[in-house]
């Protein structure tokens, strides 16, 4: 189908496709010959399962020969990498990447495990710089191979990073200037003395950081994630899936408090939320004086006394209208039962 398609593209200057189906570098000479002949810019990602899993170094060593020839090499100087990955240590799943570098898509899959590695470039160390990579997310476990270890993200917009991370980090991500949001979480059975410390080193580097978000989260001292965490650009936080200690986390009356005169919350513009209860609702938007746009659940209207979630909710929302200044919006959302959005003027 695909080369049906290019066959009616002559002109074509660059062609960047993303397929779950391998062309072996011979296919793809014979397709570029035929049909695309004023191709200067070519950006492939394929991803498949191999027959079998055995022999994975012959396997590799086919399909880099088959991008060797001179077509590749000399005409147009088009390199390749291919990644054999698996996802447990049984490799009982297995599949490949082959990719042009320097790579050239926009996120990049990091939660298997890679085994092995080739490459058409003689000496690729320039080719594992990733720049167009927007969207990255390190695991505890990420990167922690020889093969991948050796990459670099230095213009990162979105990142989902699990803390602790391990030491190899701050070499793989080497810049957050460009950092627009960031999702954090914690992993069992870690250490998780340094957590807080870590990320506000990240926070300390990211000045475009908008989006800060949280989801699972555990501290042997109990101590919440927002305590004296601090940010000059942050002016969004999401709180709404946010596990503390293995249980869903709701802000109370104290909490509330505490939120809304930390750095973060006073600057907070947009926040995501689970509360105690509706007076809680109140306290946040009263108290928080940047804030234009709360998306909130309140835990005791998870389960009410009486009659359904959908009348409690409503019951919510006509509590909230008087309640708050009449320019103010209240609705509830449409795609989840206990979410309530308010618009503060």
């Amino acid at each position: 189908m695909l080369e049906h398609l290019l066959q009616n593209l002559p002109n074509l200057y660059q062609l960047k496709c993303d397929l779950n189906v391998y062309i072996n570098g011979n296919e793809w000479e014979d397709i570029i010959k035929k049909s695309l002949p004023k191709l200067k810019m070519f950006q492939v990602k394929m991803r498949y399962t191999p027959s079998n899993n055995e022999n994975k170094e012959n396997q590799l060593n086919e399909i880099v020969d088959s991008y060797r020839t001179n077509f590749w090499i000399n005409e147009h100087q088009w390199f390749i990498r291919c990644h054999w990955y698996t996802i447990d240590q049984n490799e009982q799943f297995n599949f490949i990447d082959v990719f042009t570098v320097p790579y050239a898509f926009d996120s990049f899959w990091e939660h298997n495990i890679c085994l092995l590695a080739k490459s058409t470039a003689l000496y690729d160390k320039n080719y594992l710089q990733c720049p167009c990579v927007k969207t990255l997310n390190y695991g505890s476990s990420s990167f922690t191979d020889p093969i991948r270890s050796r990459l670099r993200f230095n213009n990162l917009q979105h990142l989902s990073v699990s803390l602790p991370f391990n030491e190899r980090f701050f070499f793989i991500v080497s810049r957050f200037d460009r950092l627009r949001s960031l999702f954090v979480y914690t992993e069992e059975n870690k250490n998780l003395n340094n957590i807080q410390f870590q990320l506000q080193l990240i926070l300390d580097q990211a000045s475009r950081l908008y989006s800060l978000e949280f989801s699972t989260w555990a501290r042997s001292d109990s101590e919440a994630p927002l305590t004296g965490l601090r940010s000059d650009s942050v002016r969004r936080l999401d709180l709404i899936r946010f596990y503390f200690n293995g249980q869903i986390y709701h802000f109370d009356e104290k909490e509330c408090i505490q939120l809304s005169h930390s750095p973060l919350g006073i600057q907070c513009e947009v926040l995501l939320i689970t509360v105690k209860n509706r007076k809680n609702i109140l306290h946040l938007i009263n108290n928080m004086k940047n804030l234009r746009s709360l998306y909130v659940h309140s835990i005791d209207h998870y389960w009410p006394e009486n009659g359904s979630v959908s009348s409690a909710m409503d019951g919510l929302v006509q509590w909230l209208y008087e309640q708050l200044p009449s320019k103010s919006t209240v609705t509830k959302s449409q795609t989840d039962s206990f979410g309530i959005h308010i618009w503060i003027r």
